[in-house]
């Protein structure tokens, strides 16, 4: 139970530092060979690997999303070395508006430092039917 709470706590701090926009501390969060793999289709697709290529994800998010949040409705779960993050990229800025897309990264830990994420489109957020 303790690594599973470390390894909540490690991509916890990734968000909170993505969203103050804190490159370094981010980047930290991540072992030297790590990378994420984001869906196709979307402004970012494809795989960011090694500090570099995260450092470029990052900034290309940060970019696209000059003031507000970058991620809104971040749920977290966690099972040892995979933490299960849920959320909703913000809208990115100086675009048509449009309908909100949910996504779910798996987060892989090993010693601390997230080694790789795997994000998947999980499509637009629930919608409460009458009836």
């Amino acid at each position: 139970m303790q690594r599973t709470s470390e390894n909540m706590s490690v991509v916890q701090g990734f968000f909170s530092n993505l969203e103050g926009r804190k490159r370094d501390a981010l980047l930290a969060a991540f072992d030297d060979n790590g990378w994420w793999d984001t869906p196709s289709g979307g402004p970012f697709t494809g795989r960011f690997v090694g500090k570099a290529g995260l450092a470029r994800l990052t900034d290309l998010l940060a970019a696209s999303r000059v003031e507000g949040p970058i991620v809104t409705d971040l749920t977290l779960h966690a099972d040892n070395d995979r933490v299960f993050a849920e959320f909703t990229w913000a809208p990115l800025a100086g675009t048509a508006p449009r309908a909100p897309t949910r996504s779910l990264a798996v987060f892989e830990l090993v010693f601390g430092k997230i080694s790789a994420v795997r994000e998947f489109e999980s499509g637009p957020p629930a919608l409460s039917r009458a009836g």
